[in-house]
């Protein structure tokens, strides 16, 4: 009889346990159940936007071509989205890269310049020195090409005046004749433009030659300073 009281002692401590181990389970699920539904609240995304009118939306879903606020179920901001770029602030972005490249571009030039220059020159007077010889050189070419006016315009000279006399004693200027003076005036105009040419050359030596001596003087301030 003894053994039968500890043996139903045994078997309802047994159920006992059995009992609590399936109310900490249903505990365990509820607890879960519970965090799942809070976390899927909490992964909820509102997003807030706005139409033409100002008037501010809250929907599920992000709006097309617009900007927006993603907020969470805390009403705190998780995410934005600028509106896109509309032509005209496409065309004007693309102008302010162009005109970044274009600057990026000519510093760099600058610094090229301003290396080869200190490579190339040791002080002041090889700057000046060298510009003498470049104006030199161009005068000389200004020479020829002067001389070389001067011949042609005399030769169209003397076919003008031939056509002159032709036409003063009646006579008809020959097709030739007419063809050569044409071909002069062309040859004549050539040697001009060639004349204008190097002057401007002349021109855009000396400016190019002062700001390299400007630039030369100032990497010396700098040097010194």
């Amino acid at each position: 009889m003894k053994w039968t009281f500890r043996q139903s002692g045994i078997i309802v401590r047994g159920m006992e346990f059995k009992f609590h181990q399936r109310k900490l389970c249903i505990s365990a699920l509820l607890v879960t159940s519970l965090g799942l539904a809070s976390t899927a609240d909490a992964a909820k995304v509102v997003y807030k936007w706005s139409d033409d009118d100002g008037t501010i939306h809250y929907t599920a879903t992000p709006p097309e071509s617009r900007g927006h606020k993603a907020l969470n179920a805390d009403g705190i901001v998780v995410g934005e989205q600028d509106a896109p770029a509309t032509p005209e602030e496409r065309l004007a972005r693309a102008k302010q890269q162009e005109a970044a490249r274009k600057l990026a571009l000519e510093e760099s030039k600058e610094k090229r310049r301003s290396r080869l220059l200190l490579a190339t020159y040791r002080s002041e007077k090889d700057i000046e020195a060298r510009l003498q010889a470049v104006l030199n050189n161009i005068e000389g070419e200004i020479k020829i090409a002067n001389r070389a006016y001067e011949s042609e315009s005399r030769l169209l000279g003397i076919l003008v005046q031939r056509a002159a006399n032709l036409q003063r004693q009646g006579k008809a200027v020959p097709p030739n004749n007419a063809i050569q003076i044409k071909q002069q005036q062309s040859k004549t105009i050539e040697q001009l433009a060639n004349i204008s040419k190097l002057q401007d050359n002349m021109s855009n030596e000396r400016t190019s030659f002062a700001q390299d001596l400007a630039r030369y003087r100032s990497f010396n301030r700098a040097d010194g300073s």
